[in-house]
């Protein structure tokens, strides 16, 4: 009886905190999918042209856009303008409750609603019709289901465990209950914050799988929340120096007697920072949507590619009187063509940053054909600038890596090029090379195979 108790609550136990974890990683991603609503609104929000009055049929079209531009609608979204609702979608009609929240506040709680759990996540949002409130509500009712399941299974297994242990005494109590302590102490662990927490136990039964699959669900978890505190904290200090240029600049303008040359240098300043703000934030909803974006592969000739691409980068390279050659052979290629043009883009835009003035760029197209007869496509972006040291070629496509910060805020750049550019190629299945020498330049080849 007393290992039945002790297996039944360390089952419990077990089930509870897989739960737990399961339901925070719904919360959590919940909240970034309105954090990216709400980026988007923002986005468009700051395309409207000057003189475009904010009404809200205005706010009604740009919120149904985004909706309607979303892979999952499956969620429930409602968008308030103060007390009156704007929005609605998917079904789900509630009364909105009274937050007080500032624009960089959020709220993620569960709440039930006629008898169904939902994760609840609300956001704020200052405009110039009034406030803006945010709600995303997404039905989480299956895993309250599948627990429930997942106890009364576990009570029946346990009945019959209980039959079984009255027989074959306490050998079996035993060698089942130290592997579960083994699980629930690196589960307890785990959940405590020490993600180096592993369980170690060996043959093919089921404990030993579940450990498997803990083991593969704890790295997956720690490599995530790795990945995530490095990204915020890189995107926090990339906001941080703009913004606050931008926060001194005009607070200089509001409280000081300027000269007008000094007034203009600021707003010039202002400006520079506030567009380099708003390439970060379109480069970034860019980045995190390529890789839920379906690609559409077409056909499209190498010729058109090169002059789109010569054509959005001829200004830029002319602001710094660089030089662009490009040459190729042309042929069909398959892609998505405007992802495409996105890549050659960043790829001059980042060998501009690396150049003098009075530099060029070199843009090769080569088509190559091996012994089966088998075709493939290399597009190489040649500079003669400053290189990258061989140390630092295997970290330039890391979001944010810059390899001459200076350099890079002086140009506009966040970092953020590269690592687009390896998105871009992963979707569609080409190569990304790389080759550089400190003082001569750098040589970034696109492998596009089986053209």
């Amino acid at each position: 009886m007393l290992a039945a108790f002790s297996m039944s609550l360390l089952g419990s136990i077990i089930l509870c905190v897989t739960f737990r974890i399961n339901l925070d990683k719904m919360m959590e991603q919940n909240e970034k999918e309105l954090w990216l609503f709400r980026y988007s609104l923002e986005a468009s929000l700051r395309g409207l042209d000057e003189n475009v009055v904010l009404r809200e049929d205005t706010l009604w079209t740009i919120i149904r856009n985004i909706y309607e531009n979303t892979d999952d609608k499956a969620d429930h979204i409602n968008v308030w303008l103060d007390d009156k609702l704007i929005f609605e979608r998917a079904g789900l009609s509630v009364p909105m409750e009274e937050e007080k929240l500032t624009d960089t506040q959020g709220i993620v709680r569960i709440r039930s609603i006629d008898g169904i759990h939902y994760i609840e996540s609300v956001m704020c949002k200052e405009v110039e019709p009034g406030r803006l409130t945010l709600e995303r509500y997404h039905n989480i009712e299956y895993l309250y289901e599948t627990q429930n399941q997942l106890l009364r299974i576990y009570a029946c297994v346990l009945g019959g465990m209980l039959l079984f242990s009255l027989l074959v005494g306490g050998l079996i109590s035993r060698s089942i209950t130290r592997p579960i302590e083994r699980l629930i102490h690196a589960t307890n662990e785990f959940s405590e914050g020490r993600l180096d927490a592993r369980v170690s136990l060996r043959g093919e039964d089921e404990l030993a799988e579940l450990s498997k699959h803990f083991n593969h669900m704890a790295d997956s978890i720690r490599e995530n929340i790795e990945k995530l505190e490095n990204f915020t904290g890189a995107f926090a200090h990339e906001l941080k120096t703009p913004l606050t240029s931008i926060i001194g600049y005009s607070e200089m303008m509001n409280t000081m007697e300027l000269e007008p040359e000094e007034r203009r240098v600021c707003a010039e300043f202002i400006n520079r920072q506030g567009k380099r703000l708003e390439s970060l934030s379109k480069k970034m909803l860019m980045l995190s949507g390529i890789s839920h974006q379906k690609i559409d592969f077409q056909s499209f000739r190498v010729r058109r590619l090169f002059e789109e691409m010569a054509d959005i980068c001829k200004l830029s390279l002319q602001q710094k009187n660089i030089t662009l050659h490009c040459k190729g052979e042309d042929c069909s290629v398959n892609g998505d063509f405007e992802l495409a043009v996105s890549l050659l883009v960043n790829l001059v835009d980042n060998a501009r940053k690396a150049v003098e003035p009075g530099g060029r760029i070199s843009v090769t197209g080569t088509l190559l054909r091996d012994r089966k007869k088998l075709r493939s496509y290399r597009i190489t972006v040649s500079d003669n600038g400053c290189g990258i040291p061989e140390s630092e070629v295997s970290k330039i496509t890391q979001a944010f890596y810059m390899v001459d910060k200076s350099r890079a805020r002086r140009e506009g750049g966040a970092g953020l090029g590269l690592a687009l550019c390896t998105e871009i190629v992963r979707v569609h299945g080409w190569k990304l090379e790389v080759e550089s020498t400190v003082g001569e330049g750098t040589n970034i080849t696109v492998v596009i195979p089986e053209v």
